[in-house]
């Protein structure tokens, strides 16, 4: 409600009855003269009538009627007005009847009194102690002005105006003790300076407007319009009768009681505009002073009959200290409770008092605007209630309003608003609880001078302590014009309401009220006293702040509910129907931060600067529908995680539900951010044990990232649950890295047909489902890294597309072809680097490595054979692998056995051998090398591999493939489903601008794929320090009937590894400018694995025998030592060697071609062309 300026205030009230000195009665009207239009008066005994013309106006000396007298005006027809202006200087004393078919207005500044026998019967009557001008006589509109302060209008008599007609009574003071009636039409009793009547359109009545109220008007009588409109205007206002305005026939009454000072409801006195057998009418009592009532006065807007709604209440002053009369809004069966709207200053709500509606009492301490109401008690029957205070309104503490219970009323639509233009408290341990069909709705901050204003920067709505608020299927708005704050309570809705929570200027802050699900061993649901700003059951959640929105994050340990902010309420997977959805919409003009869970909806999250802060990151939770989030600048997410997946851990270890995942197939997540995605996965909410602590993140199906020059950031590896439709897409115009420490972070997009996580390992790199969860999947793997990809293992399910702008450093990929015309690339514009297995550093003396020998107790575990791990060479130590922190401390502190001067151990009594303390290294160089070799990944069995067919396609400038286990097309080798839908790997086709450095890793096929590498600069297959035998083979290789073509600009050195085709392809080795060295490492011997797929049964074997030699070579499979492994058929193949610009080295058998297997040797060619071409294209 808008509160008006005390300049022209409406006010209501009770008119108390006062006794008025008797005059001496005088004969009926007297000295008749006419001063506009016509009119006749004759006399008839003891009756008077007087015919007049429309808009007659006459003058009396005088205008009285005595008792058992009649005055009678005969006017056209009942729209007709016949002005009368009394010139006496005493009060028209009307005892007997005054009479009229037309409308009748009676002007005396000296005033009225109507005695007990009195009565008016006309179509409109007007008694004013103000006078109209002249003038308004020929139109519409007639103002009265300027009353005598001491003229009254005072009645006891009986005064009604026919059906529709119109009853006013205008002066400066106002009594009725009698009864006025009007029915459908309106009753007026108008004190004030200045007022303005005019003919209703359809001309069967007055209408009147109020100005400049003064004086009073007091009703101790009856004032009847049922289904019309009842007025008392004055400065002060004092009603106690009966004011009555029922509603009649769908025609609703209307009651104004304004005051500009001060209105009393007396005891006793009954305001009633009720609907006995339909809707209630309104009833509006506005002070711009005080307002006064007793427990025994009644304001009465019940409906009645079927359906019969409640009407409109309306207590306004500015100050109301209390209310304790009667105020019933009740409704009809199966109608809708009324309105009730009051307005003071500062509202307490609480249980006190002993009333039976707002028995509230003001305590001794409070302010004397303060109106104290008894919740349990003031609302009866009323469904729509509005309380506003011009500052502020509090449930008090421990203060239970529930609005169903204490109104009676619980039908669709109740609503309960809260307006206070300061702030809304709900003090600790209060509940405000809307039961089935309300809604809530609570503004801090109201500027009454403007409809629906709220301050920006003013007002707070606060929960303190446990200080909670609740909704069923209604809904609950929060609107603040500075912060809306949530302690150790909730607002929540439990039976679908949806929530809008909206700050102006301020912060959101959720609370911390660690309460979300119950996990149990049947399945999990929502906890019946979750906490948060959330919907349990369904329905929206909406936040819009200016500044923050903070929401609880819950911590590792202890018992873990996924408690937070959002849309609980999950479908239910025992019905085909979507049930309790709910969307989640998070907007801030800062951050936002704190957990935040969309069971069954959208999510979306837009926040200003930062989505996650620092000190509260961004932790999302999933099951069925997806999240979007967006950030002006950073993303600092936890983790999005699927609430029972994660923590029910409930029942036996082979429970159906424990940590079972149920995200739909379609789940997603979208994250953009102006600078930088950073995936944290840190401070994990788990439970203490091992096995909950070892679940890292699990991302919905689909993940799509956008980020700027800031980048995308893993903190932790990240899982995508397997869906057929789920995908990973990342854009950014910075890097793309991973940042565990001293480890890659996986990102693996999972190929698992488990829902369920019983190991360590499920829904990981090697966990692959019976048939393909992309199989029939058409949409690629697509990263586009305009900077560094760096230090993350990328583990993917179908075809890729992966650019780089930058570098791709220390990162590895796993990856799969679904169809035979499949491309997976990897496409850097910059290097492939990665970091090999060797540190060194300087060293002028070679240790002496018997110390090593005498170590005592004998070296074990990661210790034994550590010297094998070193190469000392040019005054260079080498170490091979990631040091371990045992391996540190031995070094520098060995303990070795003491022996005597003639080389006998010495021994002690125990006999046990005597050591002594001594360094193989210095500490200083130990901690060197130590230090050095922890980027060194733990993970080495990881390379840039793909399995199924198709083909594989890698391009960049230099590529150094350091300590991965390389390129290579394995088939179905890591996962066996492929074999259903390929007997052939995939081709590797590896294209750079400058160098390959392979040192001690491979580019190979393992399933009958091509090989075709080209350098733009040079090729370096292997190693001359760390040559010899090898469990797996090293160099550039096929082991089926599939060609080998390996073409640098510079120089190829093999370098004790290998460029071979194994069984029966083709080796081609071309330099166009430089040299080829076939190696020296002709002695060794490596293991050779083979993958053959069964193109009938699709069965998958394996043979892996031990070759000789390296170099280049080209020869078959030697027959297989398992007979179930297929002997090779294939003829050996050619070998070409061409450096048209350089020389042919080849030594210790360099340059091989062998057919173990004896078939079809014949015809078989190596060839060799070193030297320049001439114009003809020949070697010269």
């Amino acid at each position: 409600m808008k509160r008006r300026k005390l300049t022209e205030p409406e006010t209501r009230g009770v008119l108390l009855a006062a006794a008025l000195t008797p005059w001496v009665v005088q004969a009926n009207p007297q000295g008749l003269s006419v001063q506009s239009g016509s009119a006749t008066a004759s006399l008839s005994g003891s009756q008077l009538n007087v015919t007049a013309s429309h808009q007659a106006v006459l003058n009396w000396q005088s205008f009285n009627i005595a008792p058992g007298e009649t005055t009678r005006f005969i006017q056209p027809n009942p729209a007709s007005v016949v002005w009368n202006q009394i010139q006496d200087q005493n009060p028209s004393q009307i005892f007997g009847s005054l009479e009229a078919n037309g409308i009748v207005v009676l002007m005396n500044q000296s005033g009225f009194y109507f005695g007990p026998d009195a009565r008016v019967d006309a179509a409109g009557f007007v008694a004013s102690t103000a006078v109209a001008p002249a003038d308004t006589a020929a139109g519409l509109f007639w103002q009265f002005t300027g009353a005598p302060p001491q003229a009254k209008i005072v009645n006891y008599g009986q005064l009604n105006s026919s059906r529709g007609g119109s009853l006013f009574l205008i002066a400066e003071h106002i009594e009725n003790h009698g009864s006025i009636s009007a029915p459908e039409g309106q009753v007026g009793l108008l004190a004030q300076q200045e007022v303005l009547l005019s003919n209703r359109p359809d001309g069967l009545a007055l209408a009147s407007t109020v100005r400049l109220p003064a004086g009073s008007v007091n009703n101790s009588g009856r004032i009847v319009a049922d289904a019309g409109a009842i007025a008392l205007h004055a400065e002060v206002v004092n009603q106690s009768g009966l004011v009555q305005a029922n509603s009649v026939r769908e025609r609703n009454g209307v009651i104004e009681l304004l005051a500009s000072e001060s209105i009393t409801l007396a005891e006793g006195s009954v305001t009633r505009a009720s609907g006995d057998t339909g809707n209630g009418g309104r009833i509006e009592i506005k002070s711009a002073g005080s307002y006064q009532d007793s427990a025994s006065a009644v304001i009465d807007v019940s409906g009645g009959g079927p359906h019969g709604n409640g009407g409109l209440a309306e207590v306004s002053a500015v100050a109301l200290p209390k209310i304790e009369a009667t105020i019933d809004g009740h409704a009809g069966p199966g109608g809708r409770g009324g309105q009730l709207l009051i307005d003071p200053t500062d509202i307490l709500l609480n249980t006190t008092g002993n009333g039976s509606a707002g028995s509230g009492t003001v305590g001794a301490g409070d302010p004397p605007t303060t109106l104290t109401l008894d919740v349990n008690t003031a609302f009866v029957g009323f469904s729509q209630i509005t309380l506003q205070a011009t500052r502020n309104i509090q449930l008090t503490a421990n203060t239970l309003w529930d609005l169903a219970a204490s109104t009676g009323v619980s039908s669709p639509g109740s609503l309960l608003t809260l307006e206070a233009g300061n702030n809304i408290t709900i003090g600790n341990g209060a509940s405000l609880v809307a039961g089935e069909g309300w809604s809530i709705s609570l503004q801090a901050g109201r500027d009454f001078s403007a409809p629906g204003l709220v301050q920006a920067g003013v007002g707070n709505i606060s929960l303190s302590g446990t200080g909670s608020i609740e909704a069923k299927d209604g809904s609950l708005s929060l609107l603040a014009g500075n912060n809306v704050t949530v302690a150790a309570g909730f607002i929540r809705t439990v039976g679908g309401g949806d929530i809008s929570v909206h700050a102006l200027a301020g912060n959101v802050n959720s609370g911390n009220r660690n309460a979300g699900y119950l996990f149990r061993p049947a399945g999990y649901e929502v906890d019946p006293n979750l906490g948060g700003i959330s919907t349990a059951a369904g329905g929206d959640v909406t936040m819009l702040f200016r500044s923050d929105i903070i929401s609880y994050l819950p911590l590792p340990g202890g018992v873990q509910t996924d408690a937070g902010s959002g849309a609980f309420g999950r479908d239910n997977p025992n019905t085909p129907q979507v049930e309790n959805a709910g969307n989640v919409t998070l907007i801030s003009g800062r951050d936002i931060s704190g957990h935040f869970v969309v069971a069954n909806g959208v999510g979306m999250v837009s926040a200003g600067r930062n989505a996650g802060t620092e000190s509260r990151l961004l932790a999302l939770s999933l099951v069925r529908g997806g999240w979007e989030v967006a950030a002006g600048t950073d993303v600092l997410l936890q983790e999005v995680r699927n609430p029972n997946g994660v923590f029910n851990n409930v029942g036996f270890a082979s429970s159906p539900t424990r940590h079972w995942f149920d995200y739909s197939a379609d789940a997603f997540v979208k994250l953009a951010a102006g600078n930088s995605v950073q995936l944290r996965g840190s401070a994990l909410p788990r439970y203490d044990d091992d096995f909950s602590r070892s679940l890292t993140p699990l991302y919905p199906g689909r993940l799509e990232i956008v980020a700027g020059s800031g980048g995308v950031i893993l903190g932790n590896d990240v899982t995508l649950f397997p869906s057929p439709t789920g995908n990973l897409q990342i854009q950014t115009t910075g890097s793309l890295i991973g940042t565990k420490p001293g480890d890659l972070v996986q990102l693996i997009v999972s190929d698992s047909d488990r829902r369920q996580y019983r190991s360590v390992g499920d829904f990981g790199l090697n966990d692959h489902a019976r048939t393909p969860v992309h199989l029939h999947d058409p949409e690629a793997i697509n990263l586009d890294i305009a900077g560094d990809f760096s230090s993350i293992l990328l583990g993917v399910p179908k075809r890729a597309e992966i650019k780089v702008g930058g570098d791709l450093i220390n990162t590895r990929f796993d990856g799969q072809n679904l169809r035979a015309d499949d491309v997976t690339r990897i496409q850097v514009a910059g290097d492939i680097l990665n970091r090999n297995e060797f540190t060194s550093v300087p060293l002028a003396t070679e240790p002496d490595w018997s110390l090593l020998d005498l170590a005592y107790p004998p070296l074990t575990g990661d210790l034994a054979g550590i010297v094998g791990l070193f190469e000392y060479d040019r005054q260079t130590l080498t170490f091979r692998g990631r040091m371990t922190g045992d391996q540190e401390r031995i070094l520098s502190q060995l303990p070795v056995r003491v022996f005597d001067q003639n080389g006998i151990p010495i021994l002690a009594p125990n006999g046990e051998p005597v050591t002594q303390i001594v360094q193989f290294l210095s500490p200083q160089v130990a901690h060197q090398l130590y230090v050095a070799s922890q980027d060194i990944p733990l993970n080495p069995d990881t390379g840039y591999r793909l399995g199924g067919g198709g083909r594989f396609e890698i391009t960049a400038q230099n590529l150094d493939l350091g300590a991965t286990v390389g390129i290579v097309s394995q088939g179905p080798r890591g996962n066996s489903a492929l074999a259903k839908y390929f007997t052939r790997g995939a081709d590797l086709a590896v294209t750079l601008g400058g160098d390959l450095d392979m040192f001690s890793t491979t580019i190979s096929s393992l399933n009958g794929g091509s090989v075709n590498v080209y350098a733009g600069g040079s090729v370096n297959v292997g190693s001359r320090d760390f040559t010899g035998n090898d469990t797996r083979a090293r160099g550039i290789f096929t082991v089926d009937p599939s060609d080998v073509i390996v073409v640098a600009r510079g120089d190829i050195n093999v370098n004790g590894s290998r460029i071979a085709a194994y069984d029966g392809g083709n080796v081609v080795v071309r330099s166009l400018e430089g040299n080829v060295d076939a190696g020296t490492g002709g002695s060794g011997v490596a293991v050779v694995e083979k993958i053959v797929v069964d193109p009938l049964t699709r069965q998958i074997l394996t043979y892996a025998p031990t070759i000789r030699g390296s170099g280049i070579r080209a020869r078959t499979f030697p027959p297989p030592m398992d007979p179930s492994f297929p002997a090779s058929l294939n003829p050996v193949g050619n070998i070409t060697v061409e450096t048209p610009q350089g020389d042919i080295i080849a030594s210790a058998g360099g340059v091989v071609q062998l057919s173990p297997n004896r078939v079809g040797g014949e015809g078989r060619l190596v060839t060799l062309r070193a030297g320049t071409e001439d114009a003809e294209g020949n070697v010269v």
